[in-house]
């Protein structure tokens, strides 16, 4: 959108409602039109509240509630004008500049960049579990990596912070792969298909042990200590850890790099059976003409609104992308709005601990799939 462009929707969006009290009655509209308040308490379902007003009283046992508390995404929202306003253009199919956003709402950059950024998490999750997706190496999106992060190499350009990846992810397949062949150079030769097979297993435990005491930090290893094969909630992962959700995302991310965790759709983690590359061998091999369109479409469209990106955040970019390109191509697509209304609370803490997976996620037009 242009300045102009955004200033004409702000317009017909800010007509609707006076003040930002009218804001929140709003917002709890939608809310409550998906799922109903329900007091803890007794299980009623009728809530007094004042006019803007956060806090509600329940009219059967006169319980105080926190309105949005069952909410999670918008539990403790405190600019429910930007939120809505930002949804709506989102559910709009239009891509806007994030100065032009912080300068109509009155709100700084870095808030209008958190809102962004949260509420394309949702909607990448969402996707997740709902849309089929291919996977395309992360290094096809070189061209648009012009922004640095905090997990870009120090005195480097933003371009490094792929190579940085890579090579991290690198040492780990050479590490794995050396401690494999010695493990097979100490085995015999002569052992029968079933024994070979028990001697694999067994070689794999041998070095996932060895592994995790020699390199793994201690939080890493709490984390494959409660993770099974079996796909397990980050939700669930964090209450049984009990450790910040931050450093937790990080490891996660680490343990998924070192091949020893694979991340699953809908937020779940499980562990593999055997420590694998991350790394994928090129970036053209196994990937479908759709999905190479659809780089070089999303290329163009970051440079085009945003002109370049981080790496660290380049999936939410494609999430973004799709986005727009479903919007223009009609029919029904997922609401921008339920997907922030199921997933949960985001940090600033979370967002920063975000970081793009070697392999990309590239959603298939739900039309097409």
């Amino acid at each position: 959108l242009t300045l102009e462009e955004l200033l004409a929707e702000f317009q017909i969006f800010n007509s609707k409602c006076p003040d930002d009290g009218s804001w929140f009655e709003v917002l709890m509209e939608m809310l409550v039109a998906i799922k109903s308040l329900t007091c803890l308490k007794c299980g009623g379902c009728n809530f007094d509240h004042k006019y803007g007003e956060r806090f509600g009283k329940c009219g059967d046992c006169n319980t105080i509630k926190w309105l949005t508390a069952e909410y999670k995404f918008f539990s403790k929202l405190r600019l429910p004008k930007a939120y809505l306003f930002m949804i709506y253009l989102k559910e709009k199919g239009y891509a806007f500049s994030a100065n032009m956003f912080a300068t109509l709402l009155k709100i700084s950059v870095s808030t209008t960049w958190a809102i962004d950024r949260k509420i394309d998490l949702a909607l990448y999750h969402k996707l997740e579990s709902e849309v089929d997706f291919e996977l395309v190496d992360s290094s096809a999106c070189n061209d648009v990596y012009m922004r640095r992060s905090t997990c870009t190499p120090a005195n480097t350009a933003a371009i490094e912070e792929q190579a940085a990846m890579e090579a991290m992810a690198r040492d780990q397949v050479d590490a794995q792969a050396e401690q494999f062949k010695d493990d097979q150079n100490n085995s015999t030769s002569t052992t029968s298909k079933s024994d070979s097979e028990a001697n694999q297993e067994s070689t794999t435990e041998i070095y996932l042990e060895d592994h995790l005491n020699a390199t793994l930090t201690h939080l890493q290893k709490k984390i494959l200590a409660v993770l099974t094969n079996k796909p397990l909630q980050l939700e669930t992962l964090v209450s049984t850890i009990n450790e910040p959700i931050s450093e937790i995302l990080t490891a996660l991310t680490m343990l998924e790099l070192d091949g020893l965790i694979s991340t699953l759709p809908g937020q779940n983690y499980a562990k593999v059976n055997q420590p694998k590359s991350p790394v994928s061998q090129g970036t053209s091999i196994g990937i479908t003409e759709r999905a190479k369109t659809f780089i070089a479409d999303s290329i163009n469209f970051i440079k085009q609104h945003f002109q370049g990106v981080s790496r660290k955040y380049v999936q939410l970019y494609l999430v973004d992308f799709w986005r727009t390109q479903e919007k223009q191509a009609g029919g029904k697509t997922i609401s921008v709005f339920e997907a922030c209304f199921d997933y949960k609370e985001i940090s600033r803490a979370e967002l920063k601990a975000f970081i793009s997976p070697l392999q990309l996620k590239i959603f298939v037009p739900i039309a097409s799939s």
